[in-house]
């Protein structure tokens, strides 16, 4: 069972100091999964970590909610695996490569621990080259002969040449070199216009009904993939992404990609 936590602070009072918070609970149910709601009013600046676990008691240890309302060391934990928005991106980059000029696109990878590298073997599947960053390069090196194009490596991520799309799966904390995209998976950490970080699927009938108002359909995605197992929703391309500015469509993505590389071949040559 999945179980979602929405907080709702009341305004704090002399009146309210004596008030108990209030909690509400529901099941919702497609038939084959249940969601279990529980929305909590708080009358006081700490919610009662006690009485949410008694909540949770033999159903799981796992609560999908933001980020500030679940204290360190708690008995329960937030939810926060990215696994699908990493597969997610995956799908959508290679989408949008599926409708560029595969031999002249230029691609780099950061994957300083090698976490990424069959993610570096399907793009050789696809282009002829990439370059990857990584602090592990005799590992690489090892993989690089069995790929099927060119595999560069490098140990240092500002060392990358200039290309159209970096590939930054984990999250953006410095500024990288020059490029149309970075391809990421997790809120950046700096400022940068080029970072795409979220992949917005689709929601599949069969779980829209799952989904308390108020909870971000994608994080409910990803909990059902992790949690419960719906593996086909690995499958999903998704149709947009989420970049700092705004979503962005697959067309847009490679209808700007197109223009720069044929303004690129109309570049007189040194």
């Amino acid at each position: 069972m999945l179980i979602v936590l929405s907080l709702l602070r009341k305004k704090r009072s002399p009146i309210n100091i004596f008030r108990r918070d209030r909690i509400r609970t529901e099941i919702l149910s497609n038939g084959k999964i249940e969601v279990l709601n529980i929305r909590y009013e708080a009358f006081h600046k700490n919610i009662s970590i006690t009485r949410l676990s008694r909540l949770c008691d033999g159903l799981s240890d796992t609560v999908l909610c933001p980020g500030y309302i679940i204290p360190d060391k708690a008995p329960v934990m937030r939810f926060c695996d990215n696994s699908l928005q990493l597969i997610l991106m995956e799908n959508f980059l290679l989408s949008v490569l599926s409708s560029l000029p595969q031999s002249e696109i230029k691609i780099c990878l950061c994957d300083p621990f090698a976490r990424f590298y069959e993610l570096a073997e399907r793009l050789l599947d696809t282009i002829p080259e990439i370059t990857v960053a990584t602090r592990m390069p005799h590992f690489y090196s090892c993989r690089a002969a069995a790929a099927k194009g060119s595999m560069n490596i490098t140990d240092d991520p500002s060392s990358l040449p200039e290309c159209d799309i970096i590939i930054h799966p984990e999250p953006v904390s410095s500024t990288l070199p020059g490029c149309r995209f970075i391809f990421s998976a997790y809120e950046p950490l700096i400022n940068d216009k080029r970072i795409i970080y979220r992949y917005l699927s689709d929601i599949p009938e069969e779980y829209r009904g799952l989904i308390p108002p108020g909870t971000d359909p994608q994080y409910f995605l990803c909990a059902l993939y992790s949690l419960e197992r719906q593996k086909k929703l690995a499958q999903a391309v998704p149709p947009a992404a989420l970049g700092i500015d705004g979503a962005l469509t697959k067309e847009y993505i490679t209808g700007i990609s197109e223009a720069l590389l044929s303004t690129s071949k109309g570049k007189p040559q040194a």
